[in-house]
């Protein structure tokens, strides 16, 4: 241990491991780079296709280090194929191109296939104009619109904005409310209110979880939850409001939580 690591304070740490959270730079565990099981893998993962197929090793490389890989989901579940077969005609048997109506993966058929997971989240996307317009034929959006293929996050807030600003821009044609820096706001908030809510995971683990603090950190994850899922309805009135209240809630908790550090530290 270094002599800058001895000198830091139990507060030190906290403020250390909290910015590493704000920042993004501390996650769960990175995917390991084991031996492929399947072969799916053993082909998209080889080097040789950075070269040769770019878009096909950088697919790879991101659900490798996905939500999806993390929670066991592989190739097939979404594009189907046999993932045992060694012959890649075999192991691409069944699989569609996204473009493909038949596709599970074509962009009207989304829903209900993101959905055999994302429950929640689907059944209130299943509520928004925007489904309905994919039903109704009309060029909405879907849930790789926002969330790409692999990343269960949506895009950073610019992307966010440009992405409803596609249609929703000034003096459209169809009258779309202007929306793009009401949803930018909120995806914000809840952004920094993960933050939130890791620093006070991390502090009240760290005093051996007193009381009911186990429960309450559950009770706020809840609310949080219940948000992102809500979200998916595109009601921003009310998910505004929700996301307000969250981070008012949260930054309470900090604020007292961080007092008690402070005292413990003198």
């Amino acid at each position: 241990m270094t002599i800058g690591a001895r000198c830091l304070s139990f507060s030190g740490w906290c403020r250390l491991i909290g910015v590493l959270l704000f920042c993004g730079l501390l996650t769960g565990a990175v995917a390991g780079e084991a031996e492929p099981p399947t072969s799916c893998e053993k082909c998209h993962s080889d080097q040789r296709n950075f070269v040769q197929y770019k878009k096909i090793f950088w697919y790879y490389r991101d659900w490798l280090n996905s939500p999806h890989h993390q929670n066991g989901l592989t190739c097939d579940d979404c594009h189907g194929g046999d993932p045992t077969a060694s012959d890649m005609q075999d192991a691409h048997k069944g699989v569609l191109p996204v473009s493909d109506p038949r596709s599970r993966l074509f962009y009207k058929n989304q829903p209900e296939t993101c959905g055999e997971c994302h429950k929640k989240e689907t059944k209130q996307f299943r509520e928004s104009e925007h489904y309905k317009g994919l039903k109704d034929q009309i060029g909405t959006p879907t849930c790789s619109t926002c969330h790409q293929a692999m990343n269960r996050k949506p895009y950073y807030r610019e992307m966010v904005e440009n992405t409803c600003r596609i249609c929703h821009y000034e003096n459209n044609p169809d009258d779309l409310p202007m929306v793009a820096g009401k949803a930018t706001e909120i995806l914000h908030r809840l952004n920094v209110s993960k933050g939130y809510m890791n620093w006070t995971r991390i502090y009240y683990q760290s005093q051996g979880w007193p009381g009911d603090s186990k429960k309450f950190v559950q009770s706020l994850s809840r609310k949080y939850n219940a948000i992102i899922a809500q979200g998916h309805s595109f009601d921003l009135e009310n998910t505004e409001q929700a996301s307000i209240e969250l981070l008012t809630e949260l930054k309470a908790v900090y604020r007292k939580t961080a007092d008690e550090v402070e005292a413990d530290d003198k």
